[in-house]
């Protein structure tokens, strides 16, 4: 299983189609090539495994750093790679979220983190990542104020704001309340919404839309998923 990635390699007319999150069908982690295996001096035993933290992950340019949970002699903290994450997608890794990996030291010396996972061994999924609880099978109904077709997002003003569960309004707001403080402008509370949330693709999202969806949180924010023409 993988996900296709984009690069540019000339800009504005030329580009090439890449393989990214590359695992077994189910999401189980491809044995490493036993060339590159050895290109890799391991730190410790090559199964153990270690946990950590995450200090900060730039989901955009795949990279971050994990903070042991027992640093070993020399090792305090490990470079987390995109490539070594086992999601199938680009993850979001928010600061302080647990995980498990392996670690090696990289040509230059420097220690790397390897086949990333939940504490446990598990897959981590975006949902996991970003904290995400759904809010129930209710129905709410609101008004799409814009939808991007290229970025596949979008944002729902409700019908009734107040009817929506009391967690989902307080996110909204603290949300809203950034976006406010950043650019200067009004915002309006509400709900972001995209594609990958099982909205329904043949739906035609314009400006002023009537929708229905389900609610649900995230670490962060306040979303609707299940998204269908009301």
């Amino acid at each position: 299983e993988f996900n296709l990635k984009k690069v540019v390699v000339k800009s504005g007319s030329a580009a090439i189609i890449r393989a990214a999150g590359v695992t077994l069908a189910g999401g189980e982690a491809v044995a490493l090539d036993g060339e590159l295996e050895e290109k890799r001096e391991s730190v410790g035993n090559r199964e153990d495994r270690f946990s950590g933290t995450i200090k900060f992950y730039d989901t955009k340019k795949g990279f971050g750093y994990v903070a042991l949970d027992v640093p070993l002699a020399d090792v305090a903290e490990a470079k987390v790679s995109r490539e070594e994450v086992l999601g199938g997608e680009a993850i979001p890794l928010a600061q302080g979220m647990a995980i498990e990996f392996g670690l090696y030291r990289n040509k230059k010396g420097n220690v790397c983190t390897s086949d990333v996972t939940m504490p446990g061994g598990e897959t981590i999924s975006r949902d996991a990542a970003e904290g995400r609880q759904y809010l129930g099978n209710k129905r709410y109904t609101g008004s799409v104020q814009w939808f991007s077709v290229k970025n596949g997002i979008g944002f729902i003003i409700p019908d009734h704001f107040n009817s929506l569960p009391k967690v989902a309004q307080q996110k909204s707001t603290e949300a809203a309340q950034r976006v406010a403080d950043k650019s200067q402008q009004e915002v309006f509370e509400g709900l972001m919404f995209h594609r990958r949330d099982k909205t329904d693709p043949a739906s035609r999202l314009g400006e002023g839309s009537k929708v229905s969806f389900n609610v649900f949180v995230d670490l962060r924010n306040a979303g609707a998923t299940n998204v269908t023409e009301a």
